[in-house]
């Protein structure tokens, strides 16, 4: 039908089968590949900088602030302290990475979130004091999927904004 014929690299990629991806919704198969591949590298290079951290006696990351693509659960981490050590997280009275969904960024495919060092001792104490405030606990320990139905269920980004103080400015 597109007058390209049968063989035509282009012809063969629109006809590539379709797959469920993790929403639930079709996806090209290629599409998928892609999210899967990106989704994978961006957890490789969690885990490096992470052992980077530990290596250099880095005890806290904290979530960056940028805003999710979407209203989604990513609004309850956003700008908050978590322990790389149990040690850090006696210390400053913070969840440890692995409470977080699918143990710590990315949270979920396409997600645009990463773990930056987070130094208390050269920071504003406001600054200090809103990222070692915790998500709710039901939003720890858990899969992504149930924590952002749950979040969804409570209201999203209006939730969102009155438990998470790193929204707010």
């Amino acid at each position: 039908a597109t007058g390209l014929g049968q063989n035509h690299i282009f012809a063969n990629l629109a006809n590539l089968p379709y797959v469920a991806g993790p929403s639930g919704r079709s996806m090209r198969l290629d599409h998928y590949a892609d999210l899967v591949i990106r989704t994978k590298a961006s957890q490789a290079e969690t885990m490096a900088q992470r052992n980077a951290m530990r290596e250099h006696c880095q005890g806290l990351v904290s979530i960056s602030r940028n805003a999710p693509m979407d209203d989604d659960a990513c609004n309850l981490y956003v700008g908050r302290a978590f322990a790389l050590t149990p040690e850090a997280a006696e210390e400053f009275g913070v969840p440890h990475v692995d409470q977080l969904p699918g143990g710590g960024c990315p949270f979920h495919p396409n997600c645009t979130h990463v773990e930056v060092p987070f130094f208390p001792e050269i920071m504003k104490e406001s600054i200090v004091d809103r990222a070692v405030t915790s998500p709710p606990s039901w939003a720890l320990g858990r899969s992504w999927s149930e924590v952002q139905k749950e979040y969804m269920a409570k209201g999203g980004k209006a939730y969102a904004a009155k438990q998470n103080p790193n929204l707010r400015g």
